[in-house]
């Protein structure tokens, strides 16, 4: 029975066996193989993940508001968890949010009410 491909590495090493490379044992490996999934593997596992709702990789967490208040028209800022790839809905006391995804500065930000 073949062991199954459950790590990066194992992946990667039956990848390049499957389209005629050789097999690699570590990703710091000098070979060709090695630097090219060493290269590549973060970014397309993350691709693949972000590309559905995959239930297996999905968490709730409580997101801790930042000290300060942005200077613009928002209300409030909140830190993401350093391991999201993908927010699919805020909710405040199970009601979803209206919201902007501020990815590169790792933050949510909430609209002030219209009154």
């Amino acid at each position: 029975m073949p062991t199954i491909a459950n790590t990066p590495l194992l992946i990667c090493s039956r990848a390049s066996l499957l389209i005629g490379g050789d097999a690699i044992s570590s990703f710091s490996d000098s070979t060709a193989e090695a630097t090219v999934a060493n290269a590549v593997y973060e970014d397309i596992a993350q691709g693949l993940l972000t590309s559905t709702r995959w239930r297996f990789a999905s968490k709730q967490a409580q997101l801790t508001r930042n000290g300060t208040a942005p200077l613009t028209r928002w209300d409030a800022s909140y830190a993401l968890p350093a391991d999201s790839l993908m927010i699919s809905v805020i909710t405040i006391q199970d009601l979803p949010m209206n919201m902007i995804f501020m990815k590169a500065m790792r933050s949510v930000m909430r609209q002030q009410p219209i009154l």
